[in-house]
């Protein structure tokens, strides 16, 4: 796919978009709110703005890949990419979601308002659960990017098998792996 051009229509306007990518997500990741991780007690009102946070951070990430050129720009709901740059920015893209969630992942976990009840969970409860979701689907989605690597375009995905045939460059495995 970008075997081709220069560096606007090559592999360096992936690995551009990579970098630019990592300086989003660290900008972001310093919104974080400073007590994420120390919750305690909360409220609905609270966990509501909470989750807000998280929600927010996310758009201004999907509104940033949204922004890039036409050949970059992918749906969640496509097959994974069969070009290994366009499969690493993917990942990229997914593990950085992933670590954007995680401390309000870590919040949830000292949350005493998240005790188990045969209620129906509250609105800020519900936002939070589905703050879980992202994350969760971020994380099957950066280890699955590169499931179609190697393989035709057209070729039918047979759902998170192996179809490569060459070796694949992983930025960081271990973290891919640990994510």
């Amino acid at each position: 796919m970008f075997s081709e051009g220069g560096p606007e229509q090559g592999p360096e306007m992936v690995y551009g978009t990579r970098v630019l990518l990592r300086a989003l997500l660290d900008s972001l990741k310093r919104r974080t709110p400073a007590d994420a991780a120390k919750i305690g007690d909360m409220d609905d009102e609270k966990v509501m703005l909470y989750a807000d946070g998280a929600n927010h951070q996310t758009r201004y990430l999907r509104e940033w890949r949204r922004s890039l050129r036409l050949e970059l720009t992918w749906e969640d709901e496509e097959l994974p990419s069969t070009d290994p740059l366009m499969a690493s920015l993917r990942a990229e893209y997914y593990n950085g979601m992933a670590e954007l969630l995680q401390p309000y992942l870590d919040g949830v976990k000292k949350c005493s308002f998240f005790t188990v009840t045969r209620d129906k969970p509250s609105t800020g409860q519900q936002k939070l659960m589905e703050v879980i979701r992202k994350w969760i689907h971020s994380a099957l989605l950066s280890i699955t990017a590169f499931d179609r690597v190697g393989a035709a375009p057209d070729s039918v995905y047979k759902g998170h098998g192996s179809v490569n045939r060459s070796p694949v460059m992983l930025s960081n495995p271990v973290k891919t792996l640990h994510t």
